[in-house]
């Protein structure tokens, strides 16, 4: 029970933001895996500004989440601009609507489990075949 409050409070502060800000890793860094934090971003249905490399994975994860918006890390000037775009952008609540039905449909933990099985099919299928 303790646990669940904590995870309902987390999710209501998430939730209680305007921009939720993901600053993952530093500058250059492209290896990153994604944030778990991302997660929890993506799903509070507010638009996301993450501060990671274009190619990273959690950059991945924004553009196919439609959640926010990308800058590059290092930079506070770039990052306040983020800021300010997505305070001022008439679209950013849908960012945030699109983030959480992204989270539903495809980060939830059925999702991944689904996916970790599959992916383990096919190594097992591709050794196999050797």
């Amino acid at each position: 029970k303790p646990r669940l409050r904590r995870s309902r409070c987390f999710a209501s502060g998430c939730a209680a933001a305007d921009v939720r800000l993901l600053v993952p890793e530093r500058p250059g860094g492209v290896e990153m895996c994604v944030a778990s934090t991302l997660t929890s971003h993506v799903a509070a249905g507010r638009p996301v500004l993450a501060a990671t490399g274009g190619r990273s994975a959690a950059a991945d994860e924004i553009r196919a989440s439609g959640a926010g918006i990308i800058v590059e890390p290092g930079d506070a000037a770039t990052l306040l601009a983020g800021l300010r775009s997505l305070a001022g952008l008439p679209g950013s609540n849908e960012m945030g609507m699109r983030g959480q039905a992204y989270a539903r449909e495809s980060l939830s933990e059925v999702n991944a489990l689904d996916a970790y099985r599959d992916g383990g099919e096919r190594l097992l299928i591709g050794r196999r075949r050797r």
